[in-house]
Protein backbone atom coordinates (compact mmCIF):
# COMPACT_ATOMS: atom_id res chain seq x y z
CA UNK A 1 0.00 0.00 0.00
CA UNK A 2 0.92 3.78 -0.78
CA UNK A 3 0.89 5.81 2.32
CA UNK A 4 0.77 10.09 1.55
CA UNK A 5 2.42 10.99 4.96
CA UNK A 6 3.93 14.52 5.42
CA UNK A 7 6.86 14.76 7.74
CA UNK A 8 7.40 18.62 8.83
CA UNK A 9 10.56 19.67 10.52
CA UNK A 10 11.27 22.53 12.63
CA UNK A 11 14.93 23.74 13.60
CA UNK A 12 15.18 24.60 16.96
CA UNK A 13 18.73 25.23 16.84
CA UNK A 14 21.89 24.43 15.14
CA UNK A 15 21.67 21.53 17.44
CA UNK A 16 17.88 20.32 17.90
CA UNK A 17 15.25 19.76 15.53
CA UNK A 18 11.45 18.37 15.79
CA UNK A 19 9.90 15.72 12.88
CA UNK A 20 6.71 15.38 13.13
CA UNK A 21 3.60 14.23 11.05
CA UNK A 22 1.57 17.38 13.31
CA UNK A 23 1.27 20.98 12.29
CA UNK A 24 3.66 23.38 14.48
CA UNK A 25 1.39 25.26 16.41
CA UNK A 26 1.86 28.74 16.32
CA UNK A 27 3.82 30.81 18.81
CA UNK A 28 0.89 33.25 19.96
CA UNK A 29 -1.22 30.35 20.78
CA UNK A 30 0.87 29.28 24.08
CA UNK A 31 2.66 31.50 26.63
CA UNK A 32 5.72 29.63 28.09
CA UNK A 33 7.04 32.22 31.27
CA UNK A 34 8.90 32.82 33.12
CA UNK A 35 12.55 32.26 30.72
CA UNK A 36 14.61 32.15 32.28
CA UNK A 37 13.23 30.24 34.81
CA UNK A 38 14.76 28.95 38.45
CA UNK A 39 11.71 26.95 40.35
CA UNK A 40 8.66 26.45 38.07
CA UNK A 41 7.57 27.36 34.33
CA UNK A 42 4.05 28.03 33.42
CA UNK A 43 1.86 27.65 30.67
CA UNK A 44 -0.74 29.53 29.47
CA UNK A 45 -3.18 27.89 26.88
CA UNK A 46 -6.34 29.37 27.78
CA UNK A 47 -8.03 28.51 24.07
CA UNK A 48 -5.83 25.00 23.08
CA UNK A 49 -6.46 21.43 24.78
CA UNK A 50 -2.74 19.76 25.60
CA UNK A 51 -2.19 16.72 25.51
CA UNK A 52 1.18 16.12 26.85
CA UNK A 53 4.60 17.81 27.91
CA UNK A 54 8.17 16.92 27.66
CA UNK A 55 11.12 18.10 28.48
CA UNK A 56 14.62 17.05 27.50
CA UNK A 57 18.01 18.03 28.55
CA UNK A 58 20.99 19.23 26.67
CA UNK A 59 21.96 15.51 26.16
CA UNK A 60 18.71 14.55 24.56
CA UNK A 61 17.27 12.75 27.61
CA UNK A 62 13.49 12.97 28.84
CA UNK A 63 13.31 14.26 31.88
CA UNK A 64 10.43 15.85 32.84
CA UNK A 65 6.72 14.20 31.12
CA UNK A 66 3.49 15.07 32.05
CA UNK A 67 0.27 13.83 30.31
CA UNK A 68 -1.95 15.53 32.89
CA UNK A 69 -2.30 18.93 31.73
CA UNK A 70 -5.84 21.46 31.91
CA UNK A 71 -6.71 23.87 29.05
CA UNK A 72 -5.82 27.41 30.54
CA UNK A 73 -2.75 27.53 32.88
CA UNK A 74 -0.73 25.13 34.05
CA UNK A 75 2.62 24.57 36.73
CA UNK A 76 5.82 22.60 35.35
CA UNK A 77 8.27 22.50 38.45
CA UNK A 78 11.69 22.60 37.97
CA UNK A 79 13.82 22.78 41.17
CA UNK A 80 14.97 19.17 41.72
CA UNK A 81 16.76 20.17 37.67
CA UNK A 82 20.20 21.38 37.28
CA UNK A 83 20.55 24.66 36.07
CA UNK A 84 20.92 24.72 32.02
CA UNK A 85 19.66 24.21 28.52
CA UNK A 86 16.19 22.73 28.23
CA UNK A 87 14.10 21.72 25.46
CA UNK A 88 10.34 21.71 25.94
CA UNK A 89 8.26 19.96 23.44
CA UNK A 90 4.11 20.67 24.13
CA UNK A 91 1.74 18.61 21.76
CA UNK A 92 -1.98 19.05 21.63
CA UNK A 93 -4.30 17.74 19.11
CA UNK A 94 -3.29 21.09 16.93
CA UNK A 95 0.28 19.90 16.93
CA UNK A 96 3.52 20.38 18.21
CA UNK A 97 4.75 23.66 19.85
CA UNK A 98 8.79 23.89 20.98
CA UNK A 99 10.69 26.20 23.30
CA UNK A 100 14.15 26.56 24.42
CA UNK A 101 13.74 26.91 28.40
CA UNK A 102 17.28 28.25 30.40
CA UNK A 103 17.03 27.17 33.80
CA UNK A 104 18.74 29.28 36.44
CA UNK A 105 19.81 28.58 39.92
CA UNK A 106 17.63 30.42 42.12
Amino acid sequence: PVVNDTLKMKIVSPEYFIVSNRDIIKDERVRVFPNPATNHLWIDAPHLELEQLSLYDAYGQLVIHNQSLQRGRSQVLLSTLPSGIYLLKIQSPEGILTRRIVLESP
